[in-house]
């Protein structure tokens, strides 16, 4: 009964089950981790199956309990095909979870009988009463599992930090669960080799959003967060104005938490601090709200009239793209926009808010200022013992010099286990000359979060400020190889000097990524420490560095997008964007368009994968611009070449087919075998896909290269453009021959991507054939790819095949859908590639010969509003 309560949709109960195992006294107490589990899905199980689903559950069972012993676990019960466990560690728990779901995944289910597991941890006490256990962190527990998806691992706060080490983790946000009254921050357990992308979580009441985790504690500021709410609610722009260091983000951020209720189409951050080009502005926006197409009409005709929140943060670098943010609020009407920027927007509607520092004054109040309440709350984070009351006069005189600066109290509360607030204060006002500096026309306000961060700079030893300035050049942060490397001086041990920035406040460690190493620069230290290079002269020198780093990446990227480790080096990419952008921005600068085309010609498999085409064309455009028409470099050739991809799944046959002979040409003078192959290669298939003959011979000229490396993806690329040709003539036969090969070919080779794609030219010969089944069979197949490697362009090229085959399967209602989506998602990701490109009849097309044309635009539209999660969802179904 208990199992049921908390689950409430959970298994479906046999008579084989195991009995709910009572607690006895040597159960562990305490701190333990709640392990729950069930099956998605199962009822759908139990009708496909009929009596075979005995046999699925027991194995199932077998799977768990085998995890749960290998690493532990104490089995407390189960009902049908949910578990109740618990561990004495969290990282054991995680580690079970991980082999779990591994073992689930590798075993050879029955058909249509595959077994998807959701888990849930949390890390709580342990109470024991009425021989169970009780009390609210079992059912936060089991809440957490109920709010996953099957396959999907989710963790609690408490689980993953007590358990960091053993698993990288997801951030997913903030959701309201069940009988819990306060939000709970939620975690995936990213498995290596198996899915990661999947549905929103099921939660009550909850919004889309991407904001970030509070990592600390918001002192004083009711008045003003209480003042700007009631502005948002009158207003659909609300700038929060103050110099840097005030507090603008800390403040925004959590007045936009507590929107999210309101907000039923989400609510967004987007961070502006490492955009320095106004024209990435709507790029990034698209981004962070989950469109990829960069212009004003994407963003807002996605936005439309539901009710939307951007919190916009740090836009006073980009102050010229204000423009577009007016045109944004008048095409979306449910759109508002709360904005923190050192300057106002100056765009009609614009309701302004200059935040002040926080209150020094304790005259007023017996347990001391707000400033003075912030920098006990800061130093007792450094220093446990310290208490407000023992230096409260000290402080109080510390927090005034500072003008009650928010950074600049926090980096003054790093330092209170060197000095006491006095030896502080005194530090700041003599013999140093530290509160001197800065623009002599700039705000009192803004020299002293200058003279603050300086003053934390020059407590550092000489090579630690070395490396500050070389690791401001990072975006979006850095990972710890990469500020190794690009902060390294000299023979000194780089990771001993970048604890020590660590230490003194200067620079943060962030868990949010793929890497548990990661860290970021609040944007005001990042921008002296800049300033500071520049001065010294050391700033290029630095920026070099910090591009030939990125430049190094990309190469190696562009070989591991081509292997067994795509997914990986998607998800790398995708966290590193803004470096990557920075590092273009400097070689389009630097006039470097060799390094610029080289990079773009590595990475553009992820600009298309993860649907930003169009920001790839834009920087090809720059490049090119650049180089010139008499630039014969390897480099320029895969530009080349990465353009003629791009305008291709854009539908521009002539362009690719311009860009690939270009490429032919300058490859063919360089030398270069491998790039003399891809070039030909590329322009053979857009010469063929546009239906020109002349094609056949640049093919042959690739395959001859391809068999002589004996490049077997090679080989593979061929095969399969000999299939997609076979099938626009009709070679129905001989094109799935060539499918089949194609395919093969590809597997060995480890080539996914492409082996997905070719399944789904294989789903365009079971359609022509007849066999609606094996074409949605292999449609799916394609799904299944795009999911496992989290390529956005392989998913939603396979929803358009699986809306083709459910039309004559007569699945109407959800083919429109699927294809109205699929339509969509094309727009978003810049681009895609329809059954109509090789011959086949479309969705489109088909649904119109059903419904006709208005009907199969309205029932196509309901389609076009859904998430490509949701889509993927509705293509999977049976």
């Amino acid at each position: 009964a208990w199992i049921s309560d908390i689950f409430e949709t959970g298994g479906n109960r046999m008579e084989t089950d195991a009995p709910v195992r009572r607690l006895t006294t040597d159960l562990p107490a305490g701190t333990v981790t709640f392990f729950f589990s069930d099956i998605e899905g199962s009822t759908q199980l139990v009708q496909r199956l009929g009596p075979d689903y005995r046999q699925v559950l027991e194995r199932h069972g077998s799977i768990v309990r085998e995890g749960l012993s290998r690493y532990g676990g104490i089995e407390i019960g189960t009902e049908g095909d949910s578990f109740f466990a618990v561990f004495e560690s969290a990282p054991a728990a995680v580690e079970a979870t991980i082999w779990v779901q591994h073992a689930l995944a590798e075993e050879p289910w029955p058909d249509m009988g595959a077994v998807r597991v959701r888990i849930g941890l949390h890390t709580g006490t342990a109470e024991i009463g009425h021989d169970n256990y009780i009390g609210l962190d079992v059912h936060r527990g089991a809440r957490i599992s109920a709010a996953g998806h099957g396959g999907q691992a989710l963790v609690s706060t408490t689980t993953r930090a007590l358990a960091s080490t053993a698993a990288d983790f997801l951030d997913l946000g903030d959701f309201y669960l069940k009988d819990l009254e306060e939000p709970e921050r939620l975690y995936q357990i990213a498995i290596p080799g198996l899915p990661m992308s999947f549905p929103p979580i099921r939660s009550v009441g909850s919004t889309r959003n991407n904001l970030p985790a509070s990592t600390s504690t918001l002192v004083g500021r009711s008045r003003e967060m209480a003042e700007i709410s009631d502005l948002l609610d009158q207003h659909r722009l609300v700038t929060v104005s103050g110099p840097g260091g005030i507090g603008k983000t800390r403040l925004a951020l959590e007045i936009a938490r507590q929107q999210l209720p309101r907000y039923a189409h989400g609510v967004f951050m987007v961070d502006l601090a490492p955009v320095e080009d106004e024209r990435l502005v709507l790029p990034v926006i698209g981004n962070s709200i989950g469109v990829t197409d960069p212009s004003l009409t994407g963003i807002a005709g996605y936005l439309g009239d539901d009710p939307t929140l951007l919190f916009i943060d740090n836009f006073e670098q980009v102050i010229k793209a204000s423009r577009d943010m007016g045109t944004m609020l008048q095409a979306a009407r449910g759109l508002k926009i709360l904005a923190t920027s050192q300057l106002p927007l100056r765009i009609a509607g614009e309701r302004l808010y200059r935040l002040s520092p926080l209150g020094t004054d304790s005259s007023s109040t017996t347990s001391g200022s707000d400033a003075a309440k912030l920098f006990a709350d800061r130093a007792q984070a450094v220093d446990p013992s310290f208490r407000l009351e023992d230096h409260v006069h000290a402080v109080e005189n510390l927090v005034g010099v500072l003008d009650g600066l928010p950074l600049a109290v926090e980096l003054a509360a790093a330092r209170i286990n060197l000095m006491s607030p006095t030896e502080i204060a005194k530090r700041l006002t003599t013999g140093m000359g530290l509160l001197a500096g800065g623009a002599s026309d700039a705000p009192e306000r803004h020299r002293s979060v200058r003279a603050a961060i300086k003053w934390s700079y020059d407590l550092l030893a000489p090579v630690s400020q070395e490396t500050l300035q070389r690791l401001s050049q990072f975006r979006g942060g850095m990972t710890l190889d990469a500020a190794e490397t690009v902060g390294h001086i000299g023979t000194t041990d780089a990771l001993t000097t970048i604890a020590d920035l660590v230490d003194h406040g200067l620079l943060m460690r962030d868990t949010a990524g793929l890497s548990s190493s990661r860290f970021r620069m609040l944007e005001p230290i990042r921008l002296f420490a800049e300033e500071t290079a520049l001065t010294s002269g050391a700033l290029p020198a630095i920026a070099a560095a910090h591009a030939a780093h990125f430049c190094d990446l990309a190469s190696t990227a562009g070989v591991e997008l081509e292997g067994e480790r795509l997914p990986f080096w998607l998800a790398v990419l995708e966290e590193e964007f803004d470096n990557l952008r920075a590092t273009l921005g400097f070689y389009e600068s630097a006039g470097d368009p060799v390094s610029g085309l080289g990079i773009l010609g590595d990475t553009w498999r992820f600009f298309q994968g993860k649907g930003h085409l169009s920001e790839l064309v834009m920087w090809l455009d720059r490049f090119e611009a650049l180089a010139g028409s008499s630039s014969k470099t390897p480099q320029r050739a895969k530009g080349l070449m990465a353009w003629g991809a791009a305008v291709y799944w854009q539908g521009d046959a002539p362009a690719a087919i311009s860009h690939y002979e270009d490429a032919v040409a300058i490859a063919q003078e360089v030398g270069d075998e491998s790039l003399i192959a891809s070039a030909f290669y590329g322009l053979a298939t857009s010469l063929i896909m546009n239906g020109d003959t002349s094609g056949w011979e640049p093919l042959s000229r690739a395959e001859e290269i391809f068999r002589n490396r004996n490049d077997i993806g090679g080989l593979a690329h061929v095969a399969a453009a000999k299939a997609f040709d076979a099938l626009n003539t009709g070679e129905i036969k001989g094109s799935g021959k060539h499918f089949d090969h194609a395919f093969e070919l590809y597997s060995e080779a480890g080539h996914r991507l492409y082996a997905g794609q070719t399944s789904l030219g294989s789903a365009g010969v079971a359609l022509e054939e007849g066999r609606i089944d094996d074409a949605l069979d292999y449609a799916r197949k394609g799904l299944q790819y795009g999911e496992i490697l989290g390529d956005r362009f392989l998913t939603a090229w396979s929803i358009e095949w699986v809306a083709t085959a459910l039309v004559e399967a007569g699945d109407i209602d959800r083919a429109a859908k699927l294809s109205g989506a699929a339509s969509a998602a094309r727009e978003k990701l810049g681009g895609g590639w329809t059954p109509l490109m090789i011959g086949v009849e479309d969705s489109e097309s088909r649904l119109t010969r059903v419904l006709g044309e208005e009907g199969a635009r309205t029932a196509r539209s309901v389609g076009a509003g859904l998430t490509l999660d949701e889509a993927v969802e509705l293509a999977k179904g049976t």
